[in-house]
């Protein structure tokens, strides 16, 4: 008999936000941290169907009387309003859900560093195909940098990368493709380059962390990822589904240093001022005591 539900993520939200209206539960929280396969996979019948659904259930779920509705981004924003899911009063506008800053602040960044980190599930909607192509084109071209992917493998995800494309690339082209570790910091240390080329997102962990870390960022001109940095400030975007834009773009930062060095800096004053854990908490606890 819970006061509150807090339901985050599309599948969640569906599930706990049917659950919630049957059982009365007289309040809930709903976090939109991105709208997952079905908004981002190939569009074809099957994916235009569960669309369909999906937006059936979510008017069903958000036409609850006691509700907020968290969203990370300002596209996904206008997805609720212009789907009627909820008017604006009930939206509260959170950048990410924020990262500890303490943990990376011993990262001090140097340009030795010559290690380009993608930490993030080996799905090809977070871009993983284009990263690794990336990867080759740039050893191909002669660039003495190492390429890490580090993350779970999701096999029962639609948009999960079949094992023998990553034999194909695994320990080959200076790639490592590691498993899921729960502590990423020491690969933030080793990093000259954090790479995320995201198809969508809410707004990516994996970049803010990359920030909080003051590591230089390279992701996708896409919902969620061009929100959590500024070009030629702290990051580049390169065109989404694009291996060789991307290979262009992670080019440019390793053949200027001081670029880097610049990016650096900036990445971290961006994460302090933007994403702190703390003011993530502080809103939250704000929306529940509302609630009370």
């Amino acid at each position: 008999n819970p006061a509150i539900v807090h339901l985050v993520s599309l599948k969640p939200i569906i599930l706990g936000g049917i659950i919630s209206r049957i059982i009365h539960v007289k309040s809930v929280v709903i976090s939109f941290s991105g709208l997952g396969y079905i908004f981002t996979g190939k569009k074809n019948y099957k994916t235009l169907i569960l669309k369909i659904i999906v937006l059936i259930l979510l008017k069903f779920i958000c036409n609850h009387k006691n509700k907020k509705i968290i969203c990370q981004n300002q596209i996904d924003k206008e997805f609720i309003i212009k789907n009627k899911l909820a008017n604006i009063n009930d939206i509260i506008f959170i950048k990410g859900s924020g990262v500890n800053l303490n943990i990376y602040s011993h990262i001090k960044y140097n340009l030795n560093k010559n290690t380009i980190l993608m930490p993030s599930r080996i799905l090809k909607n977070k871009g993983v195909l284009e990263f690794l192509e990336a990867a080759r084109i740039l050893n191909y071209k002669g660039y003495n940098w190492n390429y890490i992917l580090i993350g779970a493998n999701d096999y029962k995800n639609p948009s999960s990368v079949d094992k023998s494309i990553i034999e194909k690339y695994k320990n080959k082209y200076n790639i490592k493709i590691l498993e899921y570790e729960q502590n990423l910091v020491p690969y933030f240390e080793l990093a000259g380059i954090v790479c995320l080329p995201s198809h969508r997102e809410g707004m990516p962990k994996s970049i803010l962390e990359g920030l909080a870390a003051g590591v230089p960022i390279v992701t996708t001109d896409t919902i969620g990822c061009n929100e959590s940095i500024i070009p030629g400030i702290n990051g580049e975007l390169a065109n989404v589904m694009d291996p060789k834009d991307l290979a262009s773009k992670l080019e440019e930062l390793i053949l200027n240093p001081n670029k880097r060095l610049k990016y650096s800096i900036e990445a971290r004053k961006f994460a302090v001022k933007n994403y702190d854990i703390n003011e993530v908490i502080k809103k939250h606890l704000e929306i529940y005591n509302d609630f009370l």
